[in-house]
């Protein structure tokens, strides 16, 4: 995510909703993602279809717990830990004021 003020753009790996580059794991591949929040404001993330395990926050690596959500506090990033297992295809959201449609989607092969 970028920004706070009104017209900012939320991102996913630099691309806005439509112009992303889907993530590519290995079946059963253990994968990570790190969710960035610079702004000044908590938001929410998950993954649909997956749960997966909050492995560091802030820089700092620990074993925490499973989940499906997580909180990415401002200013912080939060990483996370999921075993690709299986394919979850989520239909289009329509643009909601705060989310703007931060999406992306993951792929095993």
């Amino acid at each position: 995510m970028f920004g706070e003020e009104p017209g900012s753009r939320r991102v996913i790996d630099g691309h806005i909703r439509g112009g992303h580059r889907p993530f590519d794991v290995r079946q059963g591949e253990r994968a990570e993602m790190t969710f960035m929040n610079p702004t000044s404001m908590m938001h929410p993330m998950h993954l649909h279809g997956h749960h997966f395990q909050v492995v560091g926050i802030g820089g700092q690596r620990f074993s925490g717990s499973v989940r499906d959500t997580v909180v990415v506090p401002a200013h912080a990033p939060v990483t996370t830990a999921f075993d690709a297992g299986h394919v979850v295809v989520v239909p289009p959201l329509p643009p909601r004021p705060h989310g703007l449609g931060m999406m992306t989607q993951v792929r095993a092969a």
